[in-house]
């Protein structure tokens, strides 16, 4: 065993394995997707690029770009989809930039017309669809303000519900929301932390 996978520590909860080949990943998958339990897995490798690009081989890779939108009062606002909290994002059209997918997408799924376009926060990623139709979404967040309090919900897009929410409910919100939603908050408040600590 490799002295570097002996330090690594994983979260608590991840099963830790060595990566081999193409056929372990493959098969791993497949476990994944046939498991009625959750499980997470976190994979090593000493030639991480080759992990990568053997990952995404057995994925169709989409592109989308999204928004954390915050107000003047410091609410940030969620979206209701398919039963969970989320955050408004969607795929990069041909042509346009990752900054013009995510303020795009941000104005058709909350009916906002004034974005402001702020920092990137965080890129996360997430897989789904089927065993013979695998897709792998790779999501780039932006931080956005914007001031306006009437929203108008995208129902095409599934959307039920959006709401301004006040900071001390966040955490409520993420109890109903996807892993990756978490992650952006996270990216938030990182932010936050090194405009809040920077000398004057």
């Amino acid at each position: 065993m490799d002295s570097e996978l002996l330090e690594f520590e994983p979260q608590e909860g991840y099963e830790l394995l060595n990566y081999s080949s193409k056929k372990q990943l493959q098969d791993l998958i497949e476990s994944l997707e046939n498991s009625k339990d959750s499980r997470d897995v976190c994979l090593h490798s000493l030639d991480l690029p080759k992990l990568w690009f053997d990952l995404k081989s057995m994925f169709s890779v989409i592109t989308a770009g999204g928004g954390l939108v915050e107000n003047p009062e410091g609410s940030l606002l969620f979206i209701y989809r398919h039963k969970k909290w989320d955050l408004p994002k969607g795929k990069k059209e041909k042509g346009e930039s990752i900054e013009e997918s995510a303020i795009r997408e941000v104005q058709e799924e909350c009916g906002l017309q004034h974005v402001v376009l702020g920092r990137k926060l965080t890129t996360t990623w997430h897989t789904f669809g089927s065993p013979d139709n695998r897709k792998l979404k790779k999501s780039v967040w932006f931080h956005m303000y914007s001031a306006q309090q009437e929203l108008i919900p995208q129902q095409e897009e599934g959307i039920s519900k959006i709401r301004w929410v006040e900071p001390e409910r966040v955490a409520k919100k993420l109890q109903k929301a996807y892993p990756s939603i978490t992650e952006v908050l996270q990216a938030y408040h990182r932010m936050q932390t090194v405009i809040s600590t920077k000398p004057e």
